[in-house]
């Protein structure tokens, strides 16, 4: 699963639309657009968003689109 399919599925459980989420976020309509598409996999408003979706950091981190660093 992708990160963007992960964020829309919850999204749809919990009954969020993008408008609500962006204010709960406190973000612009661009930043959430980029969570949401798969553009952007961390950064400032990472944490805020997996708590109001009730996503865990593992299952986030399970996510095909996110860079696993190399075991060597």
């Amino acid at each position: 699963m992708t990160t963007s399919r992960l964020l829309h599925e919850r999204m749809r459980e919990k009954g969020y639309s993008k408008i609500r989420l962006q204010n709960e976020l406190g973000c612009c309509e661009k930043t959430l657009r980029n969570y949401l598409n798969g553009t952007t996999t961390s950064g400032p408003y990472l944490m805020k968003l997996l708590a109001i979706l009730n996503i865990s950091v593992s299952e986030w981190n399970s996510c095909e689109n996110i860079k696993q660093e190399e075991v060597l």
